[in-house]
């Protein structure tokens, strides 16, 4: 009765994914979160860890070899959803309309035997559609994506200090657009090899990976990467290292990058307190649409925030991210984002908790003024209780507003655009 059970929400989990929109490439339209826990508290990633979101080889340290450690060990079926967007209330001068539409189905499948094998494999799809109208020059622009990925994943552990593992993944994108009764065609197909070790201390309290990467994008770029991922655990902080290096195609730049998060975990009578800290800084900045390319320049991401666990109640916490990219061109000059985030998770009931958040993203640059985001987001899971079983539900408002005063033909342009993003995704261990 309970294997019955399992199925028929499963099945219904994978009707509701069945029905969700898909993203753009050009646009983006994105979950403040791929963890769509996360993505409903506001995404507090640097204080709340979660499946997607833990400091580990596997999600952290982007090691296939740290595979059998991931989601505690457990074997799953998941379904990273699907998740859609909408766009209405766009005003742009009263100059022009856009509608877009889509949809976005993947499959997430991950199996480990007796803590010494996994494997795994992950599909996807995604179609949009936009059509743009513009009113100064009566013209309608029609942009359809259609876009196919993979990835298969496999861990072996030759002893308790020693295991390997391998990544390969293909990606397509299609692009058709279509303007005044043009049509264009666009196609880049894409793939990636990662082998990879993990050298594990005896007492698990340190890891030490490295990874290599092979990225070819069509018949015209080969980029080459090696990273070295490191872990320390204790019992009250988690710290992870990961630096990487690598020539990037047709210039001579290197790409160089180095990241480290650190997680303290200090408890209290009633649950716990998260104080959680990230520095990133990468050079030269990378470009990977349908070519690999660097550009003069550097960015560095810093980020700290906290937060309060209750075994009762839930969570609630804060968290602040500033990123810095510099661009050396003619006239060099730093552009400064700024990103605060606010959320709780609250268990009005064990089997459905209840998530609220809130983002607020704005600028500083010198020269032209970018839009600011404000996110409002909310969602919902379902535990089934005496299973194994996870559903999230997320709904994101992203609310974009843009003004400018033009000296030259003394005009004022305002533009304003709300986007509602919606994702489910299931998630079934056993």
């Amino acid at each position: 009765m309970v294997r019955k059970t399992h199925i028929t929400i499963l099945c219904m989990v994978f009707v509701f994914a069945n029905t969700g929109f898909g993203y753009l490439y050009d646009y983006k339209p994105e979950l403040v979160s791929p963890d769509y826990r996360l993505a409903a508290m506001g995404n507090l990633d640097l204080v709340v860890r979660h499946w997607d979101n833990e400091l580990n080889m596997y999600d952290f340290g982007e090691s296939p070899a740290g595979l059998l450690d991931d989601n505690q060990g457990k074997s799953l079926l998941y379904l990273p959803g699907s998740y859609g967007f909408t766009a209405f209330d766009e005003d742009y001068d009263d100059n022009g309309d856009s509608d877009w539409h889509g949809y976005a189905l993947s499959l997430l499948g991950i199996t480990k035997k007796a803590a010494r094998l996994a494997g795994g494999l992950f599909l996807a799809k995604q179609r949009s559609d936009n059509v743009y109208y513009s009113v100064w020059d009566m013209r309608t622009v029609e942009s359809y994506y259609d876009n196919y990925s993979g990835l298969c994943v496999a861990a072996f552990r030759f002893s308790s200090q020693l295991v390997m593992g391998l990544q390969g993944e293909y990606d397509k994108q299609r692009r058709r657009y279509l303007i005044f009764g043009d049509e264009d065609w666009y196609e880049r197909d894409s793939y990636l090899y990662k082998p990879a070790v993990l050298i594990t201390s005896s007492q698990r309290s340190w890891q030490l990976g490295l990874n290599y990467s092979l990225t070819k994008i069509g018949p015209y770029t080969t980029a080459h990467y090696f990273a070295v991922p490191f872990l320390y655990n204790a019992p009250h902080v988690t710290l992870g290292v990961k630096g990487g290096l690598g020539p990037v195609p047709h210039h001579d730049d290197w790409r160089k990058s180095i990241e480290v998060q650190s997680l303290f975990h200090i408890l209290t009578d009633r649950g716990s307190v998260d104080l959680g800290l990230l520095a990133m800084f990468e050079s030269p900045r990378i470009h990977n649409d349908f070519d690999v390319s660097s550009s003069p320049g550097w960015e560095t991401e810093l980020g700290t925030g906290i937060a309060y666990s209750d075994k009762q109640f839930g969570v609630v916490g804060m968290q602040y991210k500033r990123i810095m990219t510099r661009y050396e061109l003619t006239e060099n000059y730093t552009v400064h984002e700024n990103r605060i985030s606010l959320g709780g998770e609250f268990l009005f009931s064990k089997v459905i908790p209840l998530r609220l958040g809130y983002v607020n993203v704005f600028y500083d640059h010198p020269y032209y003024e970018y839009p600011a985001y404000d996110i409002l987001t909310s969602g919902f899971g379902v535990r089934i209780p005496g299973t194994e079983l996870e559903v999230d539900f997320v709904y994101n408002s992203k609310i974009i507003r843009y003004s400018e005063y033009s000296q030259y033909w003394y005009d004022y342009y305002a533009y304003t655009n709300v986007d509602h993003l919606f994702g489910l995704s299931g998630r079934f261990f056993w």
